[in-house]
């Protein structure tokens, strides 16, 4: 399932994982990828073009990847992509979300969403069972975000808050 996102780049490439506090409507989603792809087509580091692209999933959660064997994404660059998102009015910054669904998963399917600390709460009186699946925001590379973008709660680091 994850394998077609970004396939054509380095397992090795970096990934910047972002939850939006909302569902994006098809409006908002078109203003703000095209938005996105601008910056991304000329975002720099100390002048040299970064190699980035992005996907949606989910209409809430944003992957960025930045192939970083040419050029390496600074902390001004990282600075700089942080300021284009919170300029574009959605909050993508909160990360007390959870996505999980008791379906068999797909990206762009459909995911409930609890705070976090409720999400544990139901988790741990049984409301939502750890056989469902969620979506691991602390992924941060192509090939852990293959590996570990999906996986059942049991098997994810909520388990450990459990």
């Amino acid at each position: 399932m994850t394998s077609e996102l970004f396939p054509n780049i380095s397992l090795s490439a970096r990934l910047f994982v972002y939850t939006s506090n909302n569902f994006l409507t098809p409006t908002k989603l078109e203003e703000f990828s095209s938005s996105l792809q601008a910056f991304l087509e000329s975002w720099k580091a100390h002048g040299a073009m970064l190699d980035a692209s992005f996907k949606l999933i989910a209409n809430r959660v944003l992957l960025i990847v930045v192939d970083e064997k040419a050029q390496t994404a600074t902390g001004c660059s990282i600075d700089s992509l942080n300021r284009h998102l919170q300029s574009s009015g959605i909050d993508w910054f909160s990360r007390n979300w959870v996505l999980h669904t008791s379906s068999i998963p797909t990206l762009n399917g459909s995911w409930d969403v609890s705070d976090l600390h409720d999400f544990h709460e139901k988790c741990r009186n049984g409301t939502i069972s750890l056989d469902e699946y969620t979506i691991n925001t602390n992924v941060l590379t192509v090939q852990e975000m293959r590996e570990k973008l999906v996986q059942k709660v049991s098997e994810s680091w909520h388990n450990q808050m459990l």
